[in-house]
């Protein structure tokens, strides 16, 4: 669409710009409270979720944009009660998660 085909323009005139991904909420069936609003990730959608990240950073290789970096969540501590699509992550949710992810980049050889 039109999203990916402006960042390509300005990768084209700017090669040194580097993409980051950043995660904002979750689905509501990954969380405690089944709602996109608010709520705590549920942690037996660890691999899941991994898959599931893996599988955008490929969705935007398939755009023929590579993400430098993504985050599994922008602010993992903010979902409390706010009305926004946050989600909130302990520590331990989130060392799930990348250790989940690290196992997914390295088996599909992704870089990011």
């Amino acid at each position: 669409g039109v999203f990916f085909a402006l960042l390509r323009r300005v990768k084209e005139k700017y090669p040194s710009v580097v993409l980051l991904a950043s995660v904002w909420g979750l689905p509501g069936w990954m969380k405690d409270n089944d709602s996109l609003i608010s709520g705590i990730f549920d942690p037996q959608y660890t691999e899941v979720y991994a898959r599931y990240l893996r599988m955008a950073v490929q969705a935007w290789e398939e755009q023929g944009l590579e993400l430098y970096a993504i985050t599994t969540q922008n602010e993992p501590k903010s979902s409390n009660n706010r009305g926004t699509p946050a989600t909130r992550f302990t520590w331990r949710m989130q060392k799930g998660v990348l250790l989940a992810l690290r196992k997914e980049f390295d088996a599909y050889k992704i870089k990011t």
